[in-house]
């Protein structure tokens, strides 16, 4: 009876400390939080951890595993859709493109730079962001860089 009270006892006692360690950890940040982990260039504020030294050595060790750019072709003012090799469709329209003043740009050739980030390992060797504006993980598919240059 002694034995069976005791194997309950710690039973129980396992149980509560497993159900302990399961706590979820609070994610929310502070709008006094000094750090902001996006940044409207890509690139991490200049007080975001991993700005220093060190990081400049470990991007430079990424910079090998980083993707090569596709290039693409499409014309202005035209429907077209183009493919990446990674399996990315994107489509552009006859308006898609503007010019810096805001106008609509109808003839021309557009070139267009195509980075595609489908895994979390590609992600991280071109140095995306893998969270959103409020802290939270990114969770998708992916992500890819588009770089238009009008010629």
């Amino acid at each position: 009876m002694k034995r069976t009270q005791n194997v309950l006892l710690l039973t129980g006692i396992f149980a509560v400390l497993s159900l302990a360690a399961c706590r979820k950890p609070n994610n929310s940040r502070s709008t006094n939080d000094p750090y902001t982990p996006v940044n409207p260039n890509g690139q991490p504020p200049t007080n975001y951890p991993g700005t220093g030294a060190a990081s400049a050595t470990l991007r430079s060790l990424f910079k090998e595993l980083r993707s090569t750019p596709q290039t693409l072709t499409t014309t202005a003012g035209v429907s077209s859709t183009l493919y990446g090799t990674k399996g990315t469709r994107i489509t552009f329209y006859p308006n898609s493109f503007k010019d810096a003043s805001g106008n609509i740009i109808t003839s021309g050739n557009i070139v267009i730079k195509l980075t595609e980030m489908l895994t979390p390992g590609a992600m991280i060797a071109e140095n995306a962001t893998t969270q959103t504006t409020t802290g939270d993980i990114l969770r998708s598919g992916g992500q890819v860089k588009i770089v238009v240059v009008v010629r």
